[in-house]
């Protein structure tokens, strides 16, 4: 045992349980109410009459157009917000894990 675990004693913090109980409750909402959220109005799902909805290839339809992805021959998803991109999950936003993950 190293001679400082010896000498001090160990420092763990006192925690405010009712700040960590709400924020529990909070994720925990956040987990299983994720459904009922409301829907972002102003994307538009594009497509023909009868769209095969088999995804071949997710991509952005030029270099540096992120406000549309194409899905298929079928289908395009216009009108994304730049804010999607900002919520990263190891260092890549989590619509460019779900982009590539698709090929």
């Amino acid at each position: 045992m190293p001679s400082d675990l010896k000498k001090a004693l160990p420092r763990i913090p006192i925690l405010k349980k009712d700040k960590y109980v709400e924020s529990g409750r909070k994720l925990a909402g956040l987990h299983l109410n994720y459904e009922t959220v409301e829907v972002f109005s102003e994307v538009v799902i594009e497509g023909k009459t009868n769209p095969s909805f088999k995804v071949t290839n997710m991509k952005h339809p030029k270099k540096g157009v992120l406000d549309k992805n194409v899905l298929n021959m079928d289908i395009t998803i216009t009108n994304i917000r730049e804010k999607t991109y900002e919520y990263v999950v190891n260092d890549r936003p989590a619509i460019q894990w779900i982009m590539t993950s698709i090929k």
